[in-house]
């Protein structure tokens, strides 16, 4: 520590001021008069011990006198001790090159003392910084992003005050390992005379570290590590919503959900009743209670209902009311589906219900008869289909329907795609290519050829998928291949699919047997074989089932298909969307209400994009033009809500592999100025309190003398007057 003065000018006045009172008693001193006095030697020793004890008294008023005023100068100066000494070894005459790894990890969101981990960090760094001279040069490498630190990265340390300035933590799980490494690889580019100093800036949580590998690898040694603590308990409480999943509940029809909560406590003792909710757009939908163990773990199960379908932002929280906030909600992504409407044309009806063109289609998109909460389905002939009210409606099924027939309701159908609806075509015996091709031209996918075949179901072809993990077939697709493949088709038509279209299935021989196709606003789905088993015997395959009903959500677009709606904090996402090239934006709306544009299709039906964005928690909107099409929700990686503090002889055991000299620094030491103007102070008035003990010395002797002469009246018998 090095003295030093706020006021310098005051601190050389005190000298002044300490010489007042010496020049007082110089001035006040008695002059001694010698007197003849026969007797005087019967007193010579009582006035020679009165004299010492005197000018005993007299010398502690008169230091007393001067250490008051000199400490009422000095307290006026504004003293402090500089810190310098305490973490700068003798060796810091050469320059220095100082790299500063900062944890910005999650953790570092914890409030303490009223600020959180990182800004009290910062300010500790502030204060180290101020330290460094003029020649020295420092380099600032943040924990969550090592590598866009450059070697030869080093600055003044002005610079790096703008630096921390702009620094944040983040949401994302970090590993402080790679910023070390980084960190000494930067000090071993530098010049070979300036001292190599690396400091770490951390709460010490223990996930941050991997003790198993340590940061110094050959000659990346710095010559001296310096760790700022931030002072706090090696274990603070804190309780956090570690996961969430969001299932669809059956029994309560398509906007039905079942929501499974884990509540991890982090704490010393048991939490008994703590209250976990289920929020719903903002909405407080459903409340359960837990109890928690230290070091364990509950789970919360909620169900609800949702009133319109589409995408929901939903959060489950704990009330832990803990210094860690960030960790206490995770969100959800919540999607209710309407009951799609569907019209099916029965193009070619029977009386017996296995000959009958749509009775597999009818059992694989009901079941139960009526009982599907998701799909309405209605039944009509052909001759019918001109008559309907097609607004009632979300998907229309045309199965092996004559072209001439359906050129009657051409307009309608036309009309019903530009709504933004769904159309499915199978074809079948009744259908004639060369007529499909003249009338039907506005809503099919290509041009048809002809119809073609093997000659029997024992030579037919197996089914493939050629768009595995797409909307019709990536929940399916586990299963979906082997099914496929015993599939047999011995009868199809031969297409040639136009722009903007998708094959989804193919015979074995590379024909497009299942194909997406957009018009307008709207999606076709064009199945080049029959619905029945006439052409074919995939009816009665294992994936026919699921195979349809995803269809028929893909038409109603009612579907969430991008993959799994949950990713990691820091983490990319890979989206997909099918869509026209050039006429589509794609898009990804933030939970900060901030949009990302990702760009258009680069061409049919091959618009994917990879989104990197992801910096804090919250709900993820992909949408197409204005249309929201997916959601996914980013959650915090649940290792940062451990905020166990790892031992500092660990940590020190740690760092010191292969190194050079270790400091510690408490954060209250790292580089702050002690003031020193109380304790003057306080000296003062010590000294006033010392002088007036002193000088009441004789009042205490009078007050003495005069009580004994009353006490002496009292004896005699005389008045106390």
């Amino acid at each position: 520590m090095m003295p030093a003065f706020t006021h310098p000018w005051l601190a050389w006045a005190a000298l002044g001021a300490a010489a007042i009172p010496v020049v007082i008693h110089l001035l006040h001193r008695h002059k001694v008069v010698s007197t003849l006095f026969p007797p005087a030697f019967l007193l010579l020793s009582a006035l020679e011990k009165k004299a010492r004890r005197d000018r005993l008294k007299n010398l502690i008023i008169l230091l007393s006198r001067i250490v008051l005023a000199a400490s009422i100068f000095l307290a006026v100066s504004m003293p402090y001790l500089k810190a310098r000494d305490d973490v700068v070894s003798v060796e810091s005459k050469r320059p220095e090159a100082v790299a500063i790894v900062l944890d910005d990890s999650a953790s570092m969101r914890t409030l303490s003392h009223g600020k959180t981990m990182f800004e009290r960090a910062k300010q500790a760094l502030k204060q180290r910084l101020s330290l460094l001279n003029d020649v020295d040069e420092a380099a600032l490498v943040l924990a969550s992003r090592p590598k866009s630190s450059s070697i030869g990265a080093f600055k003044p340390a002005a610079n790096i005050m703008d630096e921390l300035n702009d620094a944040e933590p983040g949401y994302s799980r970090v590993l402080l390992n790679p910023g070390l490494e980084t960190a000494a690889a930067m000090l071993q580019q530098e010049n070979k005379s300036r001292i190599k100093v690396l400091i770490l800036v951390t709460d010490r949580a223990a996930n941050a570290l991997d003790l198993e590998n340590p940061p110094w690898q050959g000659e990346l040694r710095p010559d001296r590590v310096e760790v700022i603590t931030l002072e706090d308990p090696d274990i603070i409480d804190n309780m956090a919503v570690v996961g969430a999943e969001v299932r669809k509940n059956g029994e309560s029809g398509p906007a039905g959900f079942e929501v499974l909560a884990r509540v991890s406590c982090f704490c010393r003792s048991p939490r008994k009743e703590v209250p976990v909710r289920l929020l719903v757009d903002g909405r407080v939908e459903a409340t359960s209670f837990v109890d928690l163990d230290p070091g364990g773990m509950a789970q919360a199960r909620f169900t609800v209902n949702l009133d319109s379908p589409g995408f929901h932002s939903g959060e489950v929280r704990v009330d832990s009311h803990d210094p860690f906030e960030d960790d206490d909600s995770m969100p959800v992504v919540l999607q209710a589906g309407k009951r799609a409407r569907l019209l099916v044309v029965d193009g070619a009806p029977s009386s017996i219900p296995f000959l009958d063109e749509v009775f597999y289609l009818e059992r694989a998109l009901d079941p139960t008869r009526g009982g599907n909460q998701k799909l309405s389905i209605k039944v009509i002939d052909p001759e019918d289909l001109a008559g309907q009210d097609m607004s009632a409606y979300d998907v229309l099924f045309l199965c092996n329907m004559p072209a001439e027939t359906l050129a009657l309701a051409l307009e309608q159908v036309e009309g019903f795609l530009e709504e933004g609806n769904g159309v499915f075509l199978s074809v079948g015996d009744k259908v004639v290519p060369k007529d499909y091709a003249r009338l039907l031209a506005g809503i099919l996918p290509g041009e048809p050829v002809a119809v073609s075949g093997t000659g029997s179901p024992q030579s037919g072809l197996g089914i493939r998928a050629k768009f595995p993990g797409g909307p019709i077939l990536g929940p399916v697709e586990s299963e979906a291949g082997e099914s496929l493949a015993k599939a047999r088709v011995w009868k199809w038509l031969s297409m040639k699919p136009g722009r903007d279209t998708r094959t989804v299935l193919t015979l074995s021989n590379g024909a497009p047997l299942l194909i997406i196709a957009y018009k307008g606003r709207g999606r076709v789905l064009f199945l080049t074989t029959s619905i029945d088993r006439n052409w074919t015997d995939f009816p009665i395959s294992p994936v026919y089932l699921p195979v349809l009903q995803r269809s028929a959500y893909f038409l109603a677009k009612d579907l969430v298909w991008g993959g799994k709606n949950q990713v990691e904090v820091g983490q990319k996402r890979k989206i997909k969307v099918i869509g026209r090239p050039g006429k589509v934006e794609v898009s990804v709306k933030g939970p900060s209400g901030r949009v990302f544009k990702l760009g258009k299709p680069a061409g049919p039906g091959n618009a994917r994009f990879v989104f990197s964005e992801i910096k804090r928690p919250g709900i993820f909107h992909v949408m197409v033009n204005n249309d929201v099409v997916d959601a996914f929700a980013a959650v915090m990686n649940p290792a940062e809500s451990d905020l166990t503090r790892l031992p500092a002889p660990a940590l020190e055991k740690f760092l010191t592999s292969k190194t050079g000299r270790y400091v510690e620094v408490p954060e209250s030491g790292a580089g702050k100025d002690k003031p020193l103007w109380a304790w003057f102070l306080l000296i003062a008035v010590m000294a006033a309190l010392l002088e007036s003990l002193l000088r009441a010395g004789p009042i205490k002797a009078s007050w003495r003398a005069r009580s004994r002469i009353r006490q002496a009246r009292w004896t005699r018998g005389a008045s106390p007057r």
